[in-house]
């Protein structure tokens, strides 16, 4: 149940995941990341809450997306947690909406984003710019 006392469908993508083409989108190397951290002294974190609730699918994909209850037919209209695809398709969206400050400004992971300066003000600098 939701706060509001509505229902929350939860559904075990595991089978589901075995039949799915997998997405082969790359996601960032961790040691690659840290890497160019170096020489950085200030940073701000951002976590885009429930991130993969913010991509939305396309029709196409919301019908491969269906599953019935007992109290219907539904399907999802956002990427749900659970499915294999979800890291790769959100890495790709943020790459996509940060375009040119990766690996210059930020760093990007799936759902976080790192904004790293040697410098207070250049810190400040590079947040407006995000």
């Amino acid at each position: 149940m939701k706060a509001d006392g509505t229902k929350r469908y939860v559904l075990d993508l595991r089978r589901f995941n075995k039949h799915v083409v997998k997405n082969t989108y790359p996601l960032p190397i961790p040691q690659d990341q840290f890497d160019r951290l170096h020489g950085a002294k200030w940073f701000i974190s951002l976590d885009a809450i429930q991130g993969f609730l913010q991509r939305m699918l396309d029709a196409k994909s919301r019908l491969k997306m269906a599953f019935t209850t007992p109290d219907g037919k539904f399907c999802m209209n956002r990427l749900p947690f659970g499915f294999i695809n979800s890291p790769g398709e959100f890495q790709n969206m943020m790459d996509d909406i940060l375009g040119v400050l990766r690996y210059t400004v930020v760093l990007v992971y799936i759902d976080d984003v790192l904004v790293y300066a040697g410098t207070f003000e250049e810190l400040l600098r590079r947040f407006i710019l995000v």
